[in-house]
């Protein structure tokens, strides 16, 4: 064989070595990157990457809710089935707590949650049927109907607030609800239309500012609207978990009714009800519309999110609540990885974190331990293979 055929093919042998050393840079030498929410979220509101930002609505950034073509209008589907629509001059903030560095925007002005159905108008503007996203007629896995998670981000300006909603589904009879009365944070579920099958949780907090909160419905036969007294809740705040009904399980007929869902304060449908949000429970008011302030919030909200037939575990939650305390992570779609669909959702919302995407790209669930290598220290190892391979033909000529 010629010195130039063993050249090539000491060059193919170390172009193969390169091609095996930068995949493996790609797919193995990446460690979990930090700040990795839980994925299979639903519905994700993050007042940061709200694509309308300076408008008076609030966009999702994650929208996989199930569409019901019975019920749902399809419409222009870049204008997203669910948004939050801002009963007031809408109030941007931008966040920089090196205590909380996954959020970096809140809204202070609390909004009724919007859905576009079949003889609403469509998309901005629906004043028709404003309805939750939880309203669901003849669907036998109604989100209404079905166990899942509700995290939610939000910051209190005090422990002397008086009566506030945090976030709110339902109304009346059936509904449920995040609610803070001054310094004592409860989630409350009211579904049976039965006082004795009203449950609630609480716990007090000690501090203002950012907490999460999660409340987590659990339907342990996924029955539907039936009696069976099986159901109970549980709640977390800031990672850690505070307690469950599940020694004292009750029957819940369904977690929310058809009228507007409320994110910082009572939402408000456009026929008002005698009660906008649940009756009974910590708040001590009437759930009215008409209620002076709509029980707002005295604070900001940052993160709404909703896992549709998914109860996070305890590991789980606490994770969703590293990712906001250790960092910000280009993971935006929460898929369980950093790709090319991230990229193309960063360019829409926020073109800022174009660098960070950078940083953590193809970091995944499929990884090692081992600290990061740059793409630089890949290049160089290549290099010294290649160089190595020639050192090593030459010395045995």
């Amino acid at each position: 064989m010629s010195y130039s055929s063993i050249t090539q093919n000491r060059i193919l042998r170390a172009s193969v070595f390169w091609f095996t050393c930068t995949s493996a840079c790609l797919v193995l030498g990446f460690s979990a990157a930090q700040g990795q929410v839980t994925p299979g979220a639903d519905l994700e509101f993050n007042a940061a990457l709200n694509p309308v930002d300076g408008t008076d609505l609030w966009y999702p950034n994650i929208d996989t809710m199930p569409f019901l073509a019975s019920v749902e209008d399809p419409g222009n589907l870049s204008i997203p089935r669910e948004y939050v629509f801002f009963n007031q001059t809408q109030s941007f903030s931008t966040v920089s707590d090196s205590a909380f560095p996954g959020i970096t925007g809140s809204y202070s002005k609390g909004g009724s949650g919007r859905a576009r159905h079949v003889g609403a108008q469509d998309g901005p503007g629906d004043t028709d049927n404003p309805v939750g996203w939880f309203l669901a007629p003849g669907d036998p896995v109604a989100p209404r109907d079905t166990e899942g998670t509700f995290e939610i981000w939000f910051k209190n300006n005090s422990l002397t607030g008086g009566d506030q909603v945090i976030a709110e589904w339902g109304g009346g009879s059936r509904g449920a609800y995040f609610s803070l009365v001054n310094d004592s944070l409860s989630f409350y579920v009211n579904g049976n239309a039965n006082d004795s099958n009203n449950i609630g949780l609480s716990t007090t907090l000690t501090t203002a500012g950012w907490h999460q909160v999660v409340g987590i419905y659990h339907n342990v036969d996924f029955d539907t609207r039936s009696a069976v007294g099986d159901d109970y809740i549980s709640l977390y705040v800031d990672g850690g978990f505070i307690a469950d009904t599940s020694a004292t399980p009750v029957s819940i007929d369904r977690w929310s009714g058809g009228n507007a869902w409320g994110v910082g304060e009572i939402g408000v449908s456009n026929q008002p009800m005698a009660a906008e949000r649940a009756e009974l429970g910590p708040l001590t008011g009437g759930g009215a519309a008409t209620d002076p302030n709509r029980e707002a919030l005295d604070g900001d909200i940052a993160i709404v999110r909703y896992y549709f037939d998914q109860v996070l575990t305890p590991a789980e939650v606490l994770a969703n609540y590293e990712a906001v305390t250790s960092g910000p992570s280009a993971d935006v779609d929460h898929d369980g990885d950093v790709d090319g669909a991230d990229f193309l959702e960063i360019q829409r919302t926020d073109p800022s974190l174009i660098g960070l995407w950078q940083s953590q790209y193809g970091a995944g669930p499929l990884v090692s331990a081992s600290a990061v290598p740059e793409p630089g220290t890949c290049l160089l190892l290549a290099c010294s293979a290649l160089l190595c391979t020639f050192v090593s033909g030459r010395s045995k000529r």
